[in-house]
Formats: structure tokens, C-alpha cells, sequence
């Protein structure tokens, strides 16, 4: 695998940044070779080493879902109202070197205020507390979200194993301003 990816894939240096990626997620490195063959399958896509953590993530959501579900093939997790999805989607900014959710004053806020809401719920009962959304705004909204809730686990519903059933523990609703 590694003669496969070096020099002519990728360099060294978009490796160590995918799985420093993970390893920030607390995500297991453990399986390399499948690590390294999902960068190698999609190296001639993108080079762009979030990008390529990303599409490392969802064949390695059947290793780390299972240890965020409270009970085998059961994931509790807070979702997002698809209107506000949408909106988060449409501020997704990127740069070659960085992604980020640029969101006025009063979503932010709104997403904050909501998201303490719900994940009450999730510690009040001892569990890990985990937001399920899409993937086009999952390392965005993780990004954003870090600062004030680094035990979050961010989710995206490609990662999850199809055998894994989501059951609802609080449900994120657009602000006033983007529900109409």
C-alpha cells in the first residue's frame, strides 16, 4: 500500500495530516491498511487532506459507531432540522488548507442555545453525546462546534453501519429567521 501511495498518490505529508484528523475526532488508526487503501482509492479525486479524512471516516464508521451506541446496533443522538441543515450547507466556506461554517450572529447563537438544549438529555442519562447530520456540513459544524463542546462526536449518516438504528434525543429546529 504504501509503495502504491508514495510518491505518486500522495506525499507523506497529506498521510500524517489525515490521520492527525482522526486521531483529533479520537478516532482509532489502528487499521491501517484500510486507512491507507481508501486514501489510495480516493488520492486521484482529491489531495486535500480533510477531504480525504472524511472519506476515510465513513469506512471506518463501522469501528468507531459502535463504541458511541448505548446499547449493540442503538446510537442515541441529537439530528438537525433539514432547514437549518440546508442554511449550515450553504455557509460552508473552504480554502485549500481549511474548512469552516461561517454563520451569523443569531444562528450561532440559536445552534448553541438548541444543541445545550438537547445534549442535556444525552448526559443527564450517561451517554455519550453525539449529533448525527450529513456529511456535507459534518467537519464544518464539528469545527465550529469544538470550542464549546469538545466531547461532542459529530456524525455524519454515511458513518453509520446500516445496522446501527438512530433513535432521536433531541431534534435542533431552525431559528425564526430561516423557518419561514
Amino acid at each position: 500500500l504504501i509503495s502504491e501511495l508514495l510518491p505518486d498518490l500522495v506525499n507523506l505529508g497529506i498521510i500524517q495530516r489525515v490521520l492527525q484528523n482522526l486521531l483529533r475526532e479520537g478516532i482509532a488508526i489502528l487499521n491501517l491498511p484500510l486507512i491507507l487503501e481508501t486514501i489510495a482509492d480516493y488520492a486521484n479525486v482529491t489531495k486535500n487532506p480533510d477531504d480525504l479524512s472524511e472519506l476515510v471516516r465513513r469506512r471506518l464508521g463501522m469501528f468507531f459507531v459502535p463504541e458511541l451506541e448505548y446499547e449493540s446496533g442503538k446510537l442515541k443522538a441529537v439530528t438537525i432540522d433539514p432547514r437549518l441543515e440546508r442554511h449550515l450547507a450553504s455557509r460552508v466556506h473552504r480554502s485549500a488548507s481549511d474548512i469552516g461554517l461561517g454563520l451569523d450572529n443569531e444562528t450561532g447563537r440559536h445552534l448553541l442555545q438548541e444543541l445545550n438544549l438537547r445534549l442535556a438529555n444525552l448526559v443527564n442519562e450517561g451517554l455519550p453525546t453525539v449529533l448525527v447530520c450529513s456529511a456535507e456540513v459534518r467537519l464544518a459544524l464539528h469545527r465550529f462546534l469544538e470550542p464549546s463542546y469538545p466531547r461532542l462526536s459529530v456524525v455524519a449518516f454515511q458513518e453509520i453501519p446500516p445496522a446501527t438504528d438512530i433513535e432521536n434525543a433531541g431534534f435542533i429546529t431552525a431559528p425564526k429567521h430561516l423557518a419561514q
